[in-house]
């Protein structure tokens, strides 16, 4: 077994096998502080995991390479302002659906969720895989993001596996061009938040009065975008100078 290989199982099997023991309740998060403690902790024990296991393939990594990604990446200052702009948005336009406090637990603990998962899925693995061709680097950690959810344990509907697998796939072609743009993890831990709270996040997006999910959706993409613009004409600027 090689060391890629190796690094990657080591990764994989252990953040799908912890992750779903919770998932499925294998692994009870429940304490008495309430429903929503109870959904806060089941969020962050899903996906704790797989940032867990990501650090330590990636620290193995660093030893003989360069990762060539990081939390901030190459521009801190607009990847840290597109993150608190898109939670903010999010929770100003969900006012009034649920007591303040516990709506910005919910989210931030989402949005954490949002930043575990990346950690492995566009973190180490795009740092372990980064040489490889375009398609290799989309369709490998999407379908491998796919295969972590275990959803065809819960449905078994080919229409409905096939439908969430084709949109992993998705996501991770734009994740992909994110990290690859921004080298940042925190960056695309954003945008899966901003997806997740419209379409995914069984909590968050049940707190939506219409047609509010599609105003923030548009926002956060444009927040977004206007960071990664406003890094990439910096950046030009400077290698002109």
């Amino acid at each position: 077994m090689n060391t890629v290989t190796a690094r990657f199982l080591l990764f994989f099997l252990p953040a799908t096998l912890v992750s779903n023991l919770v998932r499925f309740n294998v692994v009870s998060t429940s304490l008495t502080g309430g429903a929503q403690i109870d959904d806060i902790l089941r969020i962050l024990g899903e996906s704790i995991a797989v940032a867990m296991f990501a650090v330590i393939a990636m620290t193995m990594l660093k030893r003989q390479r360069s990762l060539g990604v990081s939390l901030l990446g190459k521009s801190p200052v607009h990847v840290i302002a597109a993150a608190i702009a898109t939670l903010v948005l999010y929770i100003y336009l969900n006012r009034g659906a649920v007591e303040l406090t516990a709506l910005l637990l919910l989210a931030t603990a989402s949005f954490i969720y949002a930043l575990f998962e990346e950690t492995g899925w566009r973190g180490y693995l795009f740092a372990e895989f980064r040489h490889n061709t375009l398609w290799f680097q989309v369709l490998v950690p999407g379908g491998l993001w796919y295969l972590w959810h275990l959803s065809f344990l819960q449905t078994t509907a080919i229409e409905a596996n096939l439908t969430f697998l084709a949109i992993c796939l998705a996501a991770s072609w734009g994740l992909y061009g994110v990290v690859n743009s921004t080298r940042s993890i925190l960056a695309a831990a954003t945008l899966h938040f901003a997806f997740g709270a419209v379409f995914t996040n069984q909590i968050l997006k049940g707190f939506w009065a219409a047609p509010n999910q599609w105003i923030f959706l548009v926002g956060a993409f444009a927040i977004s975008l206007i960071a990664i613009k406003q890094y990439e004409r910096r950046s030009a600027k400077l290698a002109s100078a």
